[in-house]
């Protein structure tokens, strides 16, 4: 597409405006497009990148895999029995929560209190048992025993993990890493055991408050019994009794039942208050305030409830005093046997109703947490306090309604007894005394050994079910692994450069890199580099019939090479870049110096001479000229010369021995180059070369560097832009393709000079690299019989 002109002349400056760039296809067609094509060649031309990435890479790992002390790790296995515990607050709304009780016994493990019982025991040993190597986990890297403090942020941090198996089951597995395989071992199996010991103190807690109670009435008891004792003995040795009727052994054997019936439940009560003070003491020391919000879960439900369990409770122990054979009589009396059902259906009812009601309490209560400690690990202990209270005053709340009942009864029977003999009522009155008091003296004991065995038999409801056994293997480093992970490191870190290179690099490399961005390629001149330095042992020159040439000139020297052709593909695609108006005069330039501007001019007028045009060669970059050195002339007289000549005649004296083949050099220095290409005298020796010469090439300056390039593009019919591969940048390209259409010249097409197909495609040239041993025929090498190599 070739920019328009007005009929006198002058750019069209609607089309530029419009976007619509000469030597540059629409824009529909410019979107970059990346294929698996071209990242596989971008891939393989980065392949050092990514290779050194990926050597270093894996040295590194390699490296920290080998230098690192191996780590070992073993770990022991808990048993989370919660059937053989006291059951649960949880469980006592009916809750089902297995999961989260074990998910409370982790985190008492991972609370301090463990590690620091687990860290005393380290710094006691000091050292592995059994191998005298010491311990690792309480010394620093310098071999610093640390403090008991830092032990524990240690063990909690590096060494110890502890997980549920899984979550159908109540096992926990603590796991242990060291840098010794026996010290893994021995601090799975410490963090085990001190947990045992930690729960089985905690169980055998509840047990204590009643056993200290029941010490402390059994004093009281004691001493009751020996004044009553000692009571009996003056009355008998000082009074005269009579033998009791049966009437009065009747009521005192009733009033006797009741009796030890309302001391029994004094001590159950007494007991349980205790007991009750005992949980809202802990409980308001962990969460202030829960003890109240549990001792108001009464409602008037409830108080119903409670008080036909007292008046059946009553009847029964009424029944009970009466005869009191019917309580192990078998089979129960039915009025005995109703009583009882009524009792637990309706106690049933109660811890029913009262479930529901702290259940609405623990949902909206929040625990409060010193800190340092997780509101899980608080939980648990809640919990179990909170159903203890709970059950206690529900009992206490019984008791005290029975004990009532055994009060009025008693009196009762007090009151028929009393109107009997005093002698024998004295007596039956010390008998009944002394006789409750030993059996209340013997229940105490009873009751004292059983909380002194139920205290030390409680073994918790934690087992350990596998002991930290001594690794064989260490876990870490992980050789095949890491170097695994390192080879995938270090290919993604390759790639990932290479792939950055490539988006980073500005550079045109590749004759994609041009049509990718709108520009008309007419062109692709492999690397001559190669070339030269087979035919020509890599010299600069050569001598051809006395003639010395530029070793560059391969259209000349060796025409049958790739490169040459490459360079009559350039003189086609010039011939029919505009069939309907022959391009006669055209301008080479480049964005920058160094890029072969003037070899690919000097080349391609070679091949428009070969193929029977005459064509003359102009240097016009009068500041840095090349074009005569390439060739082999003076250089001067040239241009500069021409330019004050008032004659035009003496071109025929630029005719080189190439047929058809005119090269006129720069000339004389010039200080004012530009005034000089822009002069009336220039167009008029560019039109009588226009009318005098088939072809017209002129070799300009470089269009970023100076103004030279865009007056002769002025003259020309086209501009054509030479580019470098793997120097010249897009962004210079697009600024040059500008600067041209800034003044409407037309730029017919760009041509990618020092093209290198391996190192652009990585081995791939997909039809660039033919190969310097492609020839025709006996032709394949330069040989000519005429021709000198000096």
């Amino acid at each position: 597409m070739a920019l328009t002109h007005n009929p006198n002349g002058t750019p069209n400056i609607q089309r530029v405006r419009a976007g619509i760039v000469p030597g540059v296809m629409p824009s529909s067609e410019t979107e970059d497009e990346i294929s698996l094509a071209d990242l596989f060649a971008t891939l393989v031309k980065g392949k050092w990148i990514i290779l050194s990435a990926f050597l270093v890479v894996l040295a590194a790992v390699a490296l920290y895999t080998f230098t690192r002390a191996p780590l070992y790790e073993t770990s022991s296995l808990l048993y989370i029995n919660s059937q053989s515990s006291t059951p649960q607050l949880t469980e006592v709304l009916g809750l089902n929560l297995n999961n989260n009780e074990v998910d409370n016994e982790i985190e008492i493990l991972r609370s301090r209190t463990i590690a620091h019982r687990v860290a005393g025991r380290l710094l006691t040993l000091q050292e592995v048992p059994g191998t005298g190597t010491p311990l690792a986990s309480i010394h620093d890297d310098d071999g610093t025993l640390l403090s008991e403090r830092d032990i524990v942020e240690k063990l909690q941090e590096d060494i110890i993990t502890i997980r549920p198996v899984s979550r159908d089951v109540d096992m926990i597995r603590v796991w242990a890493r060291s840098t010794i395989p026996e010290e893994a071992a021995l601090i799975a199996d410490l963090y085990a055991e001190e947990y045992l010991d930690y729960n089985r103190r905690q169980e055998r807690q509840r047990f204590r408050i009643t056993r200290e109670f029941i010490t402390d009435q059994l004093g009281g008891v004691d001493s009751t019994l020996s004044e009553i004792e000692q009571e009996y003995i003056t009355f008998q040795s000082q009074e005269q009794v009579v033998a009791p009727e049966l009437e009065a052994e009747q009521l005192y054997l009733q009033i006797s039942e009741l009796q030890r019936l309302r001391l029994d439940l004094q001590s159950k009560l007494q007991a349980a208050q205790a007991q009750i003070k005992g949980y809202e003491a802990e409980l308001n020391r962990v969460v202030p305030g829960l003890a109240s919000r549990i001792a108001s879960l009464d409602d008037a439900v409830i108080a119903r409830l409670k008080l036909v369990i007292a008046e059946q409770q009553a009847k029964l122990d009424a029944l009970y005093a009466q005869n009191p054979g019917v309580r192990t009589q078998t089979p129960t009396p039915p009025e005995v046997q109703r009583l009882r059902n009524e009792i637990a259906s309706l106690t049933e009812q109660v811890e029913q109703r009262s479930q529901q009601l702290a259940a609405s309490l623990i949902e909206g209560q929040t625990l409060g947490a010193s800190p340092g400690t997780t509101p899980s690990a608080l939980y648990a202990p809640v919990q179990e306090l909170s159903q203890q209270l709970i059950a206690r005053r529900i009992e206490a709340e019984g008791l005290a309604a029975s004990l009532g009942v055994v009060e009025r009864s008693l009196a009762s029977f007090q009151a028929n007894f009393s109107r009997l003999p005093d002698q024998n009522v004295n007596l039956q009155r010390l008998n009944r005394n002394l006789d409750l008091s030993q059996q209340t003296y013997l229940e105490y004991q009873k009751q004292l050994q059983q909380a002194r065995a139920a205290e030390q038999s409680e073994i918790g409801y934690v087992s350990i079910v596998d002991k930290g056994q001594v690794p064989d293997e260490p876990v870490s480093p992980r050789v095949p692994m890491n170097l695994l992970l390192g080879t995938i490191l270090g290919l993604m870190l390759g790639v990932g450069l290479a792939l950055m290179r490539s988006a980073l690099d500005n550079r045109i490399r590749r004759p994609e890199d041009l049509r990718r961005k709108g520009f008309s390629v007419l062109s692709v001149v492999p690397d001559m580099r190669r070339l030269v330095k087979l035919d020509f042992d890599g010299r600069d020159r050569v001598t051809v019939d006395g003639h010395s040439y530029s070793t560059s000139l391969i259209t000349l020297l060796n025409p049958l090479s790739p490169v040459a052709e490459s360079y009559r593909k350039l003189r086609t695609s010039i011939q029919f870049s505009r069939p309907d108006t022959p391009i006669k005069v055209l301008s080479l330039t480049s964005p920058g110096p160094g890029e072969g501007k003037s070899v690919t001019a000097m080349n391609l007028a070679i091949s428009m001479a070969q193929s029977g045009r005459r064509t003359v060669y102009v240097d016009t970059d009068l500041r840095r000229p090349s074009g005569h050195k390439l060739m082999g002339v003076q250089r001067e007289p040239g241009l500069v010369d021409l330019l004050f000549e008032s004659s035009l005649s003496a071109i025929e004296s630029y005719r080189t021995e190439t047929d058809n083949l005119y090269v006129i050099p720069a000339g004389s220095r010039s200080s004012n180059p530009s005034e000089l290409i822009g002069s009336r005298r220039m167009k008029e020796i560019v039109t009588y070369l226009r009318d005098h010469f088939d072809f017209v090439i002129l070799d300009t300056s470089p269009v970023l560097a100076v103004t030279d390039a865009q007056l002769a593009a002025m003259l020309s019919d086209a501009t054509l832009l030479v580019t470098s591969a793997a120097e010249t940048t897009i962004q210079s390209l697009e600024r040059s393709a500008e600067a041209l259409h800034d003044i409407g010249a037309e730029v017919v097409g760009v041509v990618l000079n020092r093209f290198d197909a391996q190192a652009a495609y990585g081995g791939y040239g997909y039809g660039y690299g033919y190969g310097y041993g492609y020839g025709y025929g006996e032709y394949s090498e330069f040989t000519e019989p005429n021709t000198t190599l000096n």
